[in-house]
């Protein structure tokens, strides 16, 4: 698909050799391996706690909102931010309240799913469980949110 065309084509794009694709697969088992072998750390839940507060960051800043990690940590813990309270423009404040809510939402989708997000992962696992173009779960989950 050329970045002139408009139109997304119906089968995922070719990858190349299968032994890639197989050394991508070996690569994500040894991934899977270094995760249990942390699994009893004792700085895995800072380490999960920080992961996740940059990886909702990250997702709202992809849609346009932009928070600053110490505040979407103090809101998270409840505290009041002081960067709206110090704002010279209610407009500015507002956005940073839009921006701490949409990323205290991506949070709660990683820490702590509830169960309409656990019903919505079941149902997007279901839509792609008869599509699996390329046999590795990472590829195909790659392939099925593109």
């Amino acid at each position: 698909m050329s970045l002139a065309s408009s139109r997304r084509a119906d089968t995922p794009p070719h990858l190349g050799d299968p032994a890639l694709l197989a050394a991508l697969a070996l690569a994500s088992a040894a991934v899977a391996r270094l995760d249990a072998a942390t699994a009893l750390h004792p700085l895995l839940p800072a380490l999960l706690h920080r992961s996740r507060l940059d990886a909702a960051r990250r997702q709202a800043a992809a849609d346009g909102h932009l928070i600053d990690p110490w505040h979407l940590a103090a809101a998270l813990e409840g505290l009041p931010l002081r960067a709206m309270r110090d704002s010279e423009r209610i407009m500015d404040a507002g956005a940073i309240q839009d921006a701490a809510r949409l990323a205290l939402d991506y949070h709660g989708w990683l820490a702590a799913p509830d169960e309409d997000a656990e019903a919505a992962v079941r149902a997007a696992l279901a839509a792609l469980e008869g599509q699996r173009p390329y046999g590795v779960p990472l590829l195909d989950a790659a392939w099925g949110a593109w």
